[in-house]
């Protein structure tokens, strides 16, 4: 038997979660109806007594005059949400104009019909500035969510966040100069008047080897469970695709010790 047959055997036996997830290659999604799928999940078990569901995930790029965009919709089974009829979940557009980069999610699970958008833009020192607003459905008001800035600091960079809507401040410190993707990251929450910090996350991202990687994230939140989960990414096992295993744990179980262990297991291919 393969060993990624065997392991994904071995993870149905065990009650654990199979997501099978499917993309194109990097770049620019073609034309082709096969190759603009990007993502694709299939979720075998429930979890949480909700049965199993498919999602899937379609990209392009488009042109509205001389403006590029990228157009993304995510698709949903009907019968994973009752009160939705169609499978048109939501739709995302992004681009940039003159220096000014958006992002348009226009989701249907709101029920308020409301939209998100985040603007961006950098500064000529380096710094790079996003603000995430949410507009209502007939477009006549819109209010901020979130500001926030980035900023190379030598190896480091960082990262401060304010949520206007709840006080909330947010101040992210990283490894290494690509946003998202730092090799080591440790974040904080505080609300002025709590009295301390509302949460706290430390994050690991770690090449093992050109076919091996792992990540791992340390969340320890002051009102909620706090968890560690770990993914492990392994490209060797299967030469047609990338097999993703997870595990995720409470540290604050039911009796004040460490929770059973949720375990999910993913293939990416490319097609």
């Amino acid at each position: 038997m393969r060993p990624a047959i065997l392991a994904a055997t071995l993870a149905l036996a065990s009650g654990a979660n199979i997501h099978r997830t499917g993309r194109t290659h990097e770049g620019r999604p073609t034309n082709t109806i096969s190759q603009a799928v990007r993502y694709l999940s299939v979720q075998l078990g429930g979890k949480d007594g909700v049965k199993g569901d498919v999602q899937a995930k379609w990209d392009k790029d488009i042109n509205l005059g001389r403006i590029p965009l990228h157009v993304t919709c995510q698709f949903e089974h009907p019968n994973a949400n009752p009160l939705e009829s169609s499978p048109l979940q939501s739709v995302t557009v992004s681009g940039s104009l003159l220096d000014v980069g958006f992002e348009a999610i226009r989701s249907r699970s709101d029920p308020s019909g409301s939209a998100s958008l985040s603007l961006s833009y950098s500064l000529p020192e380096g710094t790079l500035l996003t603000a995430n607003t949410r507009v209502d459905g007939d477009a006549r008001t819109c209010s901020v969510e979130r500001i926030s800035a980035f900023r190379l600091a030598g190896p480091f960079n960082v990262q401060p966040s304010w949520f206007p809507t709840t006080g909330m401040f947010r101040f992210k410190l990283g490894r290494g100069g690509m946003r998202r993707r730092c090799p080591v990251s440790v974040q904080t929450e505080f609300k002025p008047g709590a009295g301390g910090p509302v949460s706290y996350e430390v994050g690991m991202r770690h090449q093992l080897s050109p076919k091996h990687k792992v990540r791992a994230r340390l969340l320890l939140p002051s009102e909620a469970p706090r968890v560690l989960w770990c993914e492990y990414h392994d490209s060797q096992i299967d030469e047609e695709a990338v097999w993703i295993a997870k595990a995720a744990v409470e540290l604050d179980g039911e009796r004040g010790g460490i929770g059973a262990p949720i375990l999910s297991l993913r293939r990416a291919w490319q097609w």
